[in-house]
């Protein structure tokens, strides 16, 4: 019976390079890490025995190459998150003092930060064994908010695993949980036009919300004499979408987001633009006035009303889910800005 688990990720200073100090160990629901085994499969071969046998002879399936895959779900806590948004392939730009503001954006493919992350499931009582997965990326990560919290959650996946070296410096996640009650929201409608407020946290807020960040992986480079992957290149871009659901909406947004404006007369082709301001933070605060958030900025999106999730209750309750996607149209498509006091990922 597993007694309890930890699981740190830190930074690397490059590929090749595990990390030996600066892991942050959190808090979570589920976690878990391992190896996969790509096989060839078994087949049929004969060879020098003479023995009958009404049994296929079959060779055992050969294991190739793996690759380390690993998942953490859990509350929103300020610290972890951090390194697991730098694993997407986002650089960090920090300032303050004892409040450290973290401003991340997506890097270069050539820049991009790999990731050491220990895991210690303590299966057995009074033993343990901590492994250290080795060049790990973030291959999504999803933050979901509804009356049951904040919380997120991420798939790794890494070149190499094999046994922590058991001297690697850790510091634990802070207890300052963020909440879905704190914190600011804004989807704006036509934003480098006539901008128009849709929805906030003040006004017509939604009662859940979802955003997913997918950076798929190619695990197709395996060079001969070794059981581990070479790389683990971006497949394709990074893609970030997701919904805002329980949203009051009037038919003049209706209008705006699927007639191609609020004075349409009939469905148009034609995308109007968005913007999406996404921000949750903790009750505790670091200095007076800084509490701890996160905040996700993405100045262009496309957004539409989902026909399948249109709820109407009662007399005037009527609700829409909005679905949307971030697409390129600014030179920063996304900004994740994150406030705690780690000085340095």
């Amino acid at each position: 019976m597993a007694k309890r688990a930890t699981f740190k990720v830190a930074k690397q200073s490059a590929k090749g390079t595990a990390a030996t100090t600066g892991f942050h160990c959190g808090l979570y629901t589920t976690t878990g890490l391992g190896e996969n085994w790509e096989l060839v499969p078994d087949t049929d071969e004969h060879g020098c025995t003479t023995a009958s046998t009404v049994f296929r002879d079959l060779s055992a399936p050969t294991r190739t190459f793996y690759t380390v895959e690993g998942n953490a779900e859990g509350f929103l806590y300020p610290n972890v998150i951090g390194a697991m948004i730098l694993g997407l392939g986002f650089a960090d730009s920090v300032s303050g003092t004892t409040a450290k503001t973290h401003v991340m954006t997506a890097a270069t493919a050539t820049t991009d930060p790999w990731l050491t992350i220990l895991h210690d499931g303590n299966a057995d009582v009074g033993s343990t064994l901590e492994r250290r997965a080795k060049d790990c990326r973030t291959t999504k990560l999803k933050i979901d908010a509804d009356n049951n919290g904040v919380k997120w959650s991420a798939d790794v996946a890494g070149l190499s695993l094999d046994t922590a070296l058991g001297t690697e410096t850790s510091t634990t996640e802070p207890t300052t949980r963020m909440l879905r009650s704190l914190g600011t929201f804004a989807l704006t409608f036509d934003p480098a036009g006539t901008p128009v407020v849709i929805s906030s946290n003040s006004s017509n807020a939604p009662r859940g919300l979802s955003l997913t960040i997918d950076n798929p992986t190619s695990k197709d480079d395996y060079p001969l004499w070794s059981a581990a992957l070479g790389d683990l290149p971006r497949d394709s871009g990074i893609r970030i979408e997701g919904e805002f659901s329980g949203i009051p909406v009037q038919y003049s947004v209706y209008k705006q987001l699927m007639w191609g404006g609020a004075s349409g007369t009939a469905p148009s082709a034609t995308w109007k633009d968005c913007s999406a301001d996404i921000k949750f933070t903790t009750a505790e605060e670091i200095t007076t006035g800084i509490p701890y958030s996160l905040q996700f900025t993405l100045p262009r999106i496309r957004a539409w009303l989902d026909p399948d999730n249109y709820k109407r209750t009662g007399a005037n309750d009527g609700r829409w889910t909005i679905k949307w996607q971030m697409y390129v149209g600014t030179a920063t498509p996304v900004t994740a800005t994150l406030i705690n006091s780690v000085a340095t990922y």
